[in-house]
């Protein structure tokens, strides 16, 4: 016999609508610039409880309205840097109509299935979008819902068995229970019983994460230093941006400033990075793209990093990007790393440049990771947005890469949310996370993702972090079976859906 849901009652279209709004503003600090953890378990229950409450044809616009709202606001500074207003609220838009299928999928597809399995169909379509928008999509897997949870140490090391994807199973799991038990009035043996299963899977997560904090011991540490460009040229200059990374000649003058001031930028960060080694620092990384300079002058800047690494018996990563104006793709940007012996270990291009005008001038790079063994364990290389997807990172984690070096740039907007889905990759594959960011905020995590230093840019007038990493990772079952569980949620989904088409549908209220 189908699952009877139960109808709204009479008189509860003030509290439908409340719970629209509710979910409206839970969805503003569910991502973007002002996430509030607690948002982000809250949203969905509101947001499921209008969607169940109210026919499709009313129910679905005014909710993408709500979320379009929220999110217009909410990634403001981050998502409209590169697009007018108007095509940004249409993005806006279109964006919170696309995270509300899952909405969608559980509204056609749990009215019809029996008891506590229908709360899987919620959590389960979650996962599905967000695993296949971060193989499809350019963006990777910005805004998955795991990412809001990053505080939460113990729950984010089911990501080590997972990946991200566990973490937002969990999170969204939570608002189609509490709608379940909501439907129900919150009583019955019933709901007893659907409470009890998730908080025994909840807490076993936890249990898990924390037993994993408490028991994994750090192997010995190494000093790290990370350099970032004060100023960074190409955003004190906006007038000469466009014709640099354009292609434009600049006029006499101008050529003298970017020659003049770039050189005394690069003088700056090898002054201060021989000022760290001598300070105790082993590995020295520069922020990404902190020095920029015409490609004939690559040569001069490596030679010199060499000198310096050979001289103070570091290991010395150069960030910087080369400017060919001439170029089809007239912007390179790297990060070379030198040993103590003055051997160019590696020259790595950035991979996945970010899509809008850097993707439009940059060269990309062959998507391989490199990798070196040192007295300080096994170093890997990833610049920036590489980090934003998992499947380019994970070979390190197989590798077993130790500490990954990041240089990253940013903008204040962002402050330290784009180093969140670095943090992740680190849980995921079991290494320790050094990311420099020239403009936004620097950080260092072990490989449980314990924050080891934080630097704000803004805060602080020194622009270096200094930090302690333990120069062993740890392995993961997550390197091992990859994107396993993502898969087998997409299979679950599909499942529910095809249980729930050949299922007598109940008396779904709101229908």
């Amino acid at each position: 016999m189908a699952t009877t849901t139960r109808p709204p009652a009479r008189g509860a279209s003030a509290l439908s609508w409340l719970c629209l709004a509710l979910a409206g503003g839970a969805w503003f600090f569910a991502g973007g610039r002002y996430v509030v953890p607690a948002a982000a378990w809250l949203a969905p229950v509101f947001m499921l409880r209008w969607l169940r409450g109210r026919r499709p044809l009313l129910g679905f616009p005014l909710a993408a309205a709500a979320a379009g709202v929220a999110t217009f606001f909410g990634w403001r500074g981050i998502a409209d840097v590169m697009m007018p207003t108007p095509l940004y609220a249409a993005f806006a838009l279109a964006a919170a109509v696309v995270y509300l299928l899952p909405y969608a999928a559980d509204r056609a597809f749990a009215p019809r299935l029996r008891g506590f399995a229908s709360t899987l169909v919620f959590p389960a379509a979650v996962v599905t979008l967000e695993y296949g928008f971060s193989l499809i999509s350019p963006l990777g897997t910005w805004n998955a819902l795991a990412y809001t949870q990053v505080d939460n140490l113990a729950l984010i090391q089911i990501a080590s068995l997972t990946g991200l994807y566990g973490v937002s199973f969990v999170v969204a799991w939570f608002g189609a229970v509490a709608n379940w038990a909501w439907e129900r009035g919150f009583t019955g043996p019933a709901l007893r019983r659907g409470a009890v299963t998730y908080a025994v899977v909840l807490v076993g997560i936890l249990l898990y994460g924390g037993g994993r904090l408490a028991l994994t011991r750090p192997a010995e540490s190494v000093r790290l230093a990370g350099i970032i460009a004060r100023p960074f040229f190409l955003s004190a200059h906006p007038e000469m941006r466009e014709a640099l990374l354009g292609g434009e000649p600049l006029d006499p003058e101008q050529e003298r400033t970017f020659r003049a001031e770039t050189a005394a930028i690069t003088d700056d960060l090898l002054a201060r990075t021989r000022a760290e080694a001598r300070a105790g620092a082993k590995v020295v990384v520069w922020g990404e793209a902190a020095a920029q300079l015409p490609a004939a002058e690559e040569a001069s800047l490596v030679a010199r990093g060499r000198e310096l690494a050979r001289e103070e018996d570091i290991y010395l990563a150069l960030a910087f990007a080369t400017l060919e104006p001439e170029a089809e793709k007239p912007v390179t940007n790297k990060l070379v790393l030198l040993e103590p012996d003055g051997n160019v270990a590696w020259d790595y291009v950035k991979s996945v440049p970010v899509p809008g005008p850097e993707a439009a001038i940059s060269v990309r790079g062959d998507g391989r990771l490199p990798l070196l063994d040192t007295d300080y364990g096994r170093l890997g290389g990833a610049i920036c947005y590489d980090m934003d997807f998992p499947a380019l990172i994970r070979p390190a984690g197989r590798a077993n890469v130790d500490i990954m070096l990041v240089p990253a740039h940013d903008w204040w907007e962002l402050g330290d949310l784009h180093a969140d889905l670095a943090i992740f990759r680190g849980v995921e594959n079991g290494f320790s996370v050094f990311r420099p960011d020239n403009e936004a905020v620097s950080v260092a995590t072990d490989y449980l993702g314990r924050p080891q230093a934080k630097m704000d840019y803004y805060a602080f007038d020194d622009a270096v972090t200094v930090a302690m990493l333990p120069t062993a990772g740890v392995r993961t079952i997550y390197t091992a079976v990859g994107d396993v569980f993502a898969w087998v949620t997409c299979g679950l989904l599909v499942i529910l859906a095809a249980v729930a088409l050949f299922a007598r549908r109940g008396t779904a209220y709101g229908a």
